[in-house]
């Protein structure tokens, strides 16, 4: 008979042997599925409609903001009231510390005054920086230039990116939430019901714009010369804010040289999607599911051990679909352009996943389960 304290554990969470080969070093018997940080109703980002977009920050989460000139002070005034918990500053030379119980709370690492060359040499240093959070307590706002936006190698590691000016917050990319492509008024009219959707192809279309331009190494200024129009006018279709004529959207994709149509999918958006994250709640997971229930894969998983720097490449089924569900560890999920990092009780889904990429990014092995 099940001693009391037994009964009660095994009722309240789901738990699945795993025979670990030695030669892989320790790991514990035992692992718990969907076990992610706690949520947390206490901490967000200090902007009403902006919490009510992305619900509570989990602990763990790394969110870069893009800051116009001038916008700086605001900001951090706003996301300190927002956090609920004790406010640590940081540049580059105090960059958040590995994992540890001291490193629990908000870091808040300024790095809009940085040169740009120093940025560069910097990135894997703040990389592994942005590691070290998602695989603890913290939750940490990183600010930076919006210029630097686009030449970030970093970001894809972080979970929510957005960018700010006096007016508004434009919610680039939200791992988890549906949040992606919202703009949130800021200034005078917030708090009363002033977030929108901005128009989703013209999110999309922007992001192609971006990307493809920082792929080239171009500037705001640069394609706009070769366009005809300013770098502003740049800047504004990027933020999916200005309306397109067709004659000029296909003359950005020509000089690009990017078909059009690929430039309005976006940078492989849709490719990886993290459906399910520990701490946010079913109604804010990606458009496109019914409910929670329908993020759960149907068909049998497969589990897989990699090893600390070791790439798994999963069998992708005839629908070119794949499921994963990660059990332990920290993961980079890859499928050309795009790159997630994902955590123990993620699922994630990916469409067209031929070439799929899973690396163990972490110290210790990781498991993860598949569905194709």
């Amino acid at each position: 008979m099940l001693r009391p304290t037994v009964a009660r554990s095994a009722l309240r969470r789901l738990r699945a042997r795993v025979i670990v080969d030695p030669d892989l070093g320790e790991m514990a018997d035992w692992m718990e599925l969907g076990s992610g940080p706690a949520r947390s109703e206490q901490t967000g980002c200090g902007i009403a409609e902006l919490d009510h977009i992305l619900g509570p920050l989990v602990p763990g989460e790394n969110v870069v903001w893009g800051i116009a000139p001038g916008c700086r002070d605001a900001l951090v005034c706003q996301v300190t009231s927002g956090a609920g918990a004790r406010v640590r500053s940081g540049d580059l030379d105090q960059l958040p510390p590995g994992e540890s119980a001291e490193t629990a709370g908000v870091w808040v690492v300024d790095l809009t005054q940085v040169a740009a060359a120093d940025l560069v040499r910097s990135s894997a240093g703040i990389g592994e920086a942005v590691r070290d959070v998602f695989g603890s307590e913290s939750i940490c706002h990183w600010l930076l230039d919006r210029d630097q936006l686009d030449s970030a190698d970093w970001l894809w590691t972080v979970q929510c990116v957005m960018s700010v000016d006096a007016d508004e917050v434009v919610v680039h990319r939200a791992d988890g939430r549906r949040a992606a492509d919202s703009v949130v008024q800021i200034g005078p009219t917030e708090g009363i019901g002033a977030s929108r959707r901005a128009s989703i192809r013209a999110g999309h279309l922007g992001r192609g714009i971006r990307a493809a331009r920082a792929e080239l190494g171009w500037s705001q200024a640069e394609l706009g010369r070769r366009v005809g129009v300013s770098a502003s006018a740049i800047s504004q279709m990027e933020r999916g804010r200005l309306g397109l004529s067709l004659e000029t959207a296909i003359e950005v994709a020509d000089r690009l040289g990017v078909a059009f149509d690929e430039l309005l999918r976006g940078p492989g958006t849709n490719h990886i999607v993290v459906e399910e994250r520990p701490g946010i709640t079913g109604d804010r997971s990606p458009s496109g599911r019914e409910s929670s229930a329908d993020a759960l894969p149907r068909l049998p998983l497969r589990s897989n051990i990699v090893v600390p720097g070791g790439t798994l490449i999963p069998p992708v089924s005839a629908s070119g679909r794949l499921t994963l569900l990660v059990g332990s560890g920290v993961l980079r999920v890859e499928r050309s352009p795009q790159r997630t990092l994902v955590r123990a009780g993620d699922i994630v889904a990916i469409d067209r996943a031929i070439g799929c990429a899973v690396t163990n990014v972490g110290a210790a092995p990781a498991v993860v389960f598949t569905s194709a």
